[in-house]
C-alpha cells in the first residue's frame, strides 16, 4: 500500500484544527451550548449532576464564570479536541505505524471531528475520554496489563460526560476475548472496572439523592419511553387553552388583526399528518444512516464507492497480517454503529449519539483501505466548502430559500438580537419562557434579566427541577401583577392562577432586525422571517 506523503497530510491536520479554532470564535452560541454555559454559571457549581446530563460539560465549560464569552468555553473543547486527536494518533501509531499519519488527516478532516472541535456538548469529554481509554486498552492488550487501570479511570470519567461512554464496556469485552483471554485470569481488568466504578460514585450518590432523575430522563429519551419525573418548581403545570377562553381570544384577535398582512401566514404553524409505525420508523432509520454518513461527510461516499468496487474481490488487505490488540479498534469502529441502528427504528437517534466511533474507524480505514493524501485533501476542501455554504446560510439566511426551517439556523439565529431587545425594554419583572432552549438564550445574552422556564409546556430540564436559583426567581414571579410568556410556539397556554389579556409576537429578519407586530401595530418588519416568537401578557388573579 502506497504509503501517504507525509508533508501534505501534516498540512491538512493543521488546517483542519485551524479552522475548528477559527469556528470556535465566529460561530454563533447555540441554544444547547448556552445550556451548558449556564449550569457552569449557577450558584450550585460545581454541581455532581444535572437533570439532562452528567457534570462534566458543565466542569468544562468553568471559563464563562471569569469571562462572559463563548470562547471561554470554546478554547476548552478545541484542547479536548486536540488531546483527543493526540491520543488517537498515539493509538495508530502503534498499530499501524506507516498509516498513523492518514487515519488522523482523515478523522479530523472529518465534518463531525471539526463540528466536536469547538462545539460545547457532554460528547466533548466522552470523545476525549473514549479515545484515552482505547489507547490504554491497546497497550494492555499488548502486554501491560495494568493499563486496564487507567483504562477504568478514563471510562469512568467519561461516563461523568455522557453515560454512552458504558458502551466501550462490550468492546473491551470483546477485545479481551479475542486479543487478551490470559488476561481475564489476571485481576487488572478487574481493577480497571473497580477504578471506574470508584470515580463515579459521587454522581451515583448525588443520583440517589435526585430521585435517580437523570438516569430516568436519559432512559426515556434514548428509549422513547414514558418516565415519571420528579419536578420541585414551585410554579403550576401550564395546560393547553381551551377554545373561547381568554387565551385563543387574545391569539384570535391579533389573526385577525394580521389576516391580511404580507408574510403573516408563514408563522403559524400548520400541525404535519401523522405517520404510521412504519413509515415513522423508515423515517428514523433514514435520519440515522443520514446522520452517521455526514459525519463522515465526503468520506462517506469514498467508503461506498471503494466498497462497491472492491466487496467481491481478494484484496491485498485482506491478507493483512494479525495486529494484536487491532480487535478493540475493529469492534470500538462498528459496535456504536450498531448499537443505535438497532435502536433507530423505534427512536430518533440524533447524529452526535454514535459518534464516537469515529477515532476506531479512522484508524480502521486507513488500514484496510488504500486511501491516500490525495483522497483527503480532496475531502477536506469538500467539507471546507460544506462549511462555508453552512456560514452562507448562517450570515446571509435571505439568499437562501427553506432557511427558515434549517436546525441550525433556528438554534443559533436571532437570540442575541432577542437578548438586546429585551435589555432595552423598561423592567417588568421576571420573565417566563416556554423552553429550556429560550431561557438559556436569553440568560446568555440578557444576564440581568431573570428568567424562567414555565413548567408544562415543553419538556422539563434543570430550570424545573426545583433548584435554589429557579425557586427563587420563581417565587418572585408569583407575586408579580402582570407576567409576560415568551413562547416559540403560537399554541395559546393557560397558567394557573393568571388571565391572558394580550398577545403579541415579534418576528426576526435575515439582516438581524427585530420588529414587533400587535392588535395594535398589525405591521410586519419584514415580509419573509427567519423566525418568531410569541408574546402573551397575563394578569396575576392573585397578586
Amino acid at each position: 500500500m502506497k504509503k501517504a506523503d507525509p508533508a501534505d497530510v501534516r498540512y491538512i491536520i493543521f488546517c483542519a484544527f485551524a479552522l475548528s479554532l477559527i469556528l470556535a470564535y465566529l460561530f454563533p452560541m447555540i441554544t444547547d451550548e448556552a445550556y451548558y454555559v449556564d449550569w457552569a454559571s449557577r450558584t450550585n457549581w460545581p454541581a455532581l449532576g444535572f437533570f439532562d446530563h452528567p457534570p462534566l460539560v458543565s466542569w468544562l465549560a468553568s471559563g464563562v464564570r471569569l469571562v462572559h464569552h463563548a470562547l471561554a468555553a470554546r478554547i476548552v473543547v478545541w484542547l479536548c479536541s486536540v488531546i483527543s486527536i493526540y491520543f488517537v494518533w498515539k493509538t495508530a501509531n502503534i498499530l499501524i505505524k506507516d498509516r498513523a499519519n492518514i487515519a488522523i488527516a482523515v478523522l479530523v478532516s472529518s465534518i463531525g471531528a471539526i463540528a466536536a472541535g469547538f462545539i460545547l456538548t457532554p460528547d466533548t469529554g466522552l470523545m476525549l475520554m473514549w479515545s484515552i481509554a482505547l489507547h490504554q486498552a491497546v497497550l494492555a492488550l499488548r502486554g501491560d496489563s495494568k493499563r486496564w487501570m487507567t483504562a477504568g479511570l478514563a471510562t469512568g470519567i467519561g461516563i461523568l460526560s455522557k453515560y454512552t461512554m458504558v458502551l466501550i464496556g462490550p468492546v473491551f469485552l470483546w477485545a479481551l476475548l479475542r486479543d487478551g483471554r490470559r488476561q481475564l485470569r489476571s485481576p487488572w481488568p478487574y481493577l480497571g472496572g473497580l477504578a471506574c466504578l470508584l470515580v463515579i460514585t459521587p454522581h451515583l450518590f448525588w443520583q440517589s439523592q435526585n430521585d435517580w432523575i437523570t438516569f430516568k430522563f436519559q432512559f426515556g429519551h434514548g428509549f422513547s419511553i414514558e418516565q415519571n419525573l420528579k419536578f420541585e418548581s414551585s410554579l403550576p403545570r401550564a395546560k393547553e387553552a381551551a377554545r373561547g377562553s381568554p387565551e385563543f381570544v387574545a391569539r384570535d384577535r391579533l389573526v385577525a388583526a394580521m389576516e391580511n398582512t404580507p408574510g403573516f401566514g408563514e408563522t403559524m404553524q400548520k400541525p404535519k399528518p401523522k405517520k404510521s409505525k412504519w413509515e415513522q420508523a423508515w423515517q428514523y432509520i433514514g435520519d440515522y444512516m443520514g446522520g452517521v454518513a455526514g459525519l463522515w461527510g465526503a468520506y462517506s461516499f469514498a467508503l461506498l464507492i471503494y466498497l462497491a468496487k472492491n466487496g467481491r474481490q481478494s484484496r491485498p488487505t485482506d491478507r493483512l497480517p494479525r495486529v494484536q490488540g487491532f480487535a478493540i479498534i475493529e469492534a470500538a469502529a462498528f459496535f456504536p454503529i450498531i448499537f443505535f441502528g438497532i435502536l433507530s427504528p423505534f427512536t430518533k437517534i440524533e447524529a452526535n449519539w454514535p459518534a464516537m466511533h469515529m477515532s476506531a474507524l479512522a484508524i480502521w480505514c486507513a488500514r484496510r483501505t488504500p486511501i491516500k493524501s490525495r483522497t483527503v485533501l480532496v475531502a477536506t476542501l469538500i467539507h471546507v466548502v460544506l462549511l462555508g455554504l453552512l456560514g452562507m446560510i448562517l450570515w446571509f439566511p435571505n439568499y437562501f430559500p427553506g432557511a427558515r426551517n434549517n436546525r441550525l439556523l433556528l438554534e443559533s439565529k436571532g437570540y442575541q438580537t432577542l437578548g438586546a431587545w429585551l435589555n432595552a425594554m423598561p423592567s417588568s419583572g421576571v420573565i417566563a419562557v416556554d423552553s429550556y432552549q429560550l431561557k438559556s438564550a436569553v440568560g446568555y445574552y440578557a444576564p440581568t434579566k431573570p428568567v424562567v422556564q414555565w413548567p408544562g409546556i415543553t419538556r422539563g430540564s434543570e430550570y424545573t427541577r426545583g433548584v435554589h436559583d429557579d425557586l427563587e426567581t420563581e417565587n418572585m414571579l408569583i407575586h408579580q401583577t402582570e407576567l409576560t410568556l415568551i413562547s416559540m410556539d403560537p399554541t395559546p397556554r393557560a397558567l394557573p392562577g393568571f388571565i391572558a389579556t394580550d398577545y403579541r409576537g415579534v418576528r426576526i429578519c435575515p439582516d438581524g432586525v427585530l420588529g414587533e407586530f400587535s392588535v395594535q401595530k398589525p405591521i410586519l418588519p419584514c415580509a419573509k422571517g427567519l423566525r418568531e416568537w410569541w408574546i402573551t401578557i397575563y394578569r396575576n388573579q392573585k397578586p
